[in-house]
């Protein structure tokens, strides 16, 4: 499976430019959690400190986006400041909600 590029499958396009996104399947989420680590390894191995930095990061953001819910406009907004200290009160931009 290695072999093959992964492309998960969850937008449908429509004239116009319309589109219907649909959830993420477990599957497919456990594939693209894999792939960042895999990915975050073999620069490590390669000795490339900002590409093992870029997909330790994109784990993160995988990962802490589909804990919380939240777009990934707003999660690539945050800085350590903003988590420290426990609780966190997050207003989105689209929704208001």
């Amino acid at each position: 499976m290695a072999d093959k590029k992964y492309v998960p499958r969850h937008i449908r396009y429509h004239k116009g430019g319309q589109q219907d996104v649909f959830p993420i399947k477990l599957k497919d989420f456990n594939m693209m959690t894999r792939l960042c680590l895999v990915k975050r390894d073999a620069a490590r191995e390669r000795g490339d400190l900002k590409g093992e930095h870029r997909w330790w990061r994109n784990s993160i953001i995988l990962i802490t986006g589909a804990n919380t819910g939240h777009r990934i406009e707003r999660l690539l907004q945050f800085t350590p400041r903003n988590i420290e200290g426990g609780p966190l009160a997050i207003e989105e931009f689209k929704t208001g909600k």
